[in-house]
Formats: structure tokens, C-alpha cells, sequence
């Protein structure tokens, strides 16, 4: 019995690094595959905020060219063809606050009127936040988009500023802006960290994050890049 009992202990011994063994590897594996998950989930998210970009670089390109075409129409009926463009734009991007012409710094249509009356007419080159008025003169020189934020807005609540050229012959001081509402935004991506099983944050570049706990760069997290917003 006492030669039995050393030979099941031995072999007991002997599985043990064994079954160590095959345990790190089922665990690593279940390790890996749930980052493949968290991958692929990241990679749609990203994907649609690529999507709603890309729509939103297009639609300032495609105000520029409004204002080219309109550039000597009498004022009443230039603001009533603006109105008309951007609320075709607006018919499914309900997040967004608001589609604007700046002229010299200074607001001078925006659709619509409803929540945004108090900045039109508002000079952004002496905006409380001088990284606004320096992002305007820098579309204004290089004739580039560019983005501004997120930040809290004149009209109130957190958003983002989408800034592009608006020069014509006529009006060479000239720029469009698409202000779009933070949370809705990220919302229309499917980003609401409501599923506490996967959190989410957001950040640009090394700053601290704009959404979500800031912990989470903090944890060893899967990083996924917004191309559209690096170019």
C-alpha cells in the first residue's frame, strides 16, 4: 500500500507542472480572445465615427462650393439658399448644433436659428478661448479643415467645432463651420459606455480624456485610432 500511495503521489507530481501547464495556456487563450473581441467591436466603432468624419468633411467642402456659387446673389435671397442647403444636410444628422458661414471672425448666418440666435452675429476672434480664434486664423491662412475641441459651446453643452475654407472672390475672408453636439455624436457611433462589461474613453492624443474615466488608458486598454482626425 505504502509502494502505491508514492507511485500515485509521484504521478501526481508529475501531472502537476502539466496541468499548470494547460491551464495558463486555456487561460492566456481565453485572454486572447476576448482582446480579439474587444478588437472588433473597437474597430466598428471606429469605423462609424470614420463614416460620420468623412460625411462631415463633405458637407463643409460642399458649403464652400455653395458659397462659390452664390457669391453674388443679394443678401436676403443668399441667406435663404443657405437656409435651404443646410437644413437638406441637417435632415438625418440631428446631432448636429449647428451650420454656420464666419466672415472676418464674425458669425454671420447660421442654420437654424432655434438654439443658436445668441452667437450669430458674435466675433470669434475675441472668443473666450483664444485655441478658437487661433484655429480660425489658421483655416483662414491655409485654407485647411480643421478641428476645435471638444469644448463647452456658446450655445451650452459639450460639442465639437469642424472648421473649412469659404473663400470666394467677393469674399475672401471667408470661412464655414459644422458645430456638432458631443454625446449625440458619439451616441450615433454607438459610444455610450452604457454596458459597464466594456468601458470606453476617448481622448486626443496624450491629453487627458473627453469621454469616459480616464482610468481606463491606465489599465493596460486596447488603443484604436481615429484616422480621419489625424489627417
Amino acid at each position: 500500500r505504502t509502494e502505491a500511495f508514492r507511485k500515485a503521489v509521484l504521478v501526481m507530481l508529475l501531472l502537476s507542472p502539466v496541468w499548470i501547464l494547460v491551464t495558463w495556456y486555456q487561460a492566456r487563450h481565453a485572454q486572447q480572445k476576448q482582446r480579439e473581441q474587444i478588437r472588433t467591436i473597437l474597430r466598428l466603432h471606429v469605423d462609424s465615427l470614420d463614416y460620420t468624419l468623412r460625411k462631415l468633411t463633405d458637407e463643409l467642402k460642399q458649403l464652400h462650393e455653395f458659397l462659390r456659387q452664390h457669391d453674388t446673389d443679394p443678401p436676403d435671397s443668399f441667406a435663404d439658399s443657405f437656409n435651404d442647403v443646410a437644413s437638406g444636410m441637417r435632415a438625418d444628422s440631428s446631432w448636429v448644433q449647428a451650420y454656420q458661414i464666419i466672415e472676418n471672425g464674425v458669425i454671420t448666418h447660421c442654420y437654424p436659428i432655434q438654439g443658436n440666435k445668441s452667437v450669430l452675429g458674435i466675433n470669434l476672434f475675441v472668443h473666450p478661448v483664444p485655441q478658437v480664434s487661433e484655429d480660425l486664423r489658421q483655416v483662414m491662412l491655409s485654407g485647411s479643415m480643421h478641428l476645435t475641441g471638444p469644448r463647452v459651446l456658446l450655445q451650452g453643452g459639450s460639442g465639437m467645432i469642424f472648421r473649412g475654407a469659404g473663400t470666394t472672390a467677393d469674399h475672401p475672408d471667408r470661412t464655414v463651420a459644422i458645430v456638432v453636439r458631443l454625446d449625440p455624436f458619439l451616441s450615433e457611433a454607438g459610444i455610450r459606455n452604457e454596458d459597464t462589461s466594456l468601458m470606453i474613453a476617448l481622448r486626443n492624443e496624450a491629453d487627458a480624456p473627453f469621454f469616459g474615466d480616464r482610468k481606463v488608458f491606465d489599465a493596460d486598454p486596447e488603443i484604436a485610432v481615429v484616422q480621419t482626425l489625424h489627417q
